[in-house]
């Protein structure tokens, strides 16, 4: 990811450091969670996007009876895109019951055609997901 800034010709050690961090966050295409909760009725998430990727796909799936977490394109309770360019900082609630969530990033290519980061075909994985067990 080298290259997306440059730091000033100064060479300062926090300079260097500031365009570590920013160029670190540049080329983060996952969503992250910051936390999640169940409050004895439904379920609440809050995520922040990642600045590459103005959109972001929540992904809701049953859980089955546990084991492996598998991502299954066709397979789901809900999938609705969140726009998260106004905000990055976004809360949703999942349908109650035991769940995977997952979150994909989305981006549109020239044309508008919607590109999932899920890791099918040829597109590249960078989901984020959580197990909600009530």
């Amino acid at each position: 990811m080298s290259g997306l800034l440059r730091p000033p010709p100064t060479g300062e050690q926090w300079a260097r450091e500031a365009t570590f961090l920013l160029n670190a966050e540049l080329g983060r295409r996952e969503p992250l969670i910051l936390g999640f909760r169940h409050d004895g009725t439904n379920w609440h998430i809050r995520f922040r996007a990642a600045l590459n990727s103005p959109w972001v796909q929540v992904h809701v799936q049953n859980a089955g009876n546990g084991g492996l977490v598998a991502y299954d394109a066709a397979n789901f309770v809900s999938s609705t895109e969140v726009d998260c360019r106004a905000d990055r900082l976004q809360d949703i609630e999942p349908p109650d019951g035991r769940h995977l969530v997952f979150l994909i990033p989305v981006d549109y290519d020239g044309a508008g055609t919607k590109i999932l980061f899920d890791g099918e075909g040829d597109s590249p994985d960078f989901m984020s997901y959580q197990d909600l067990i009530p």
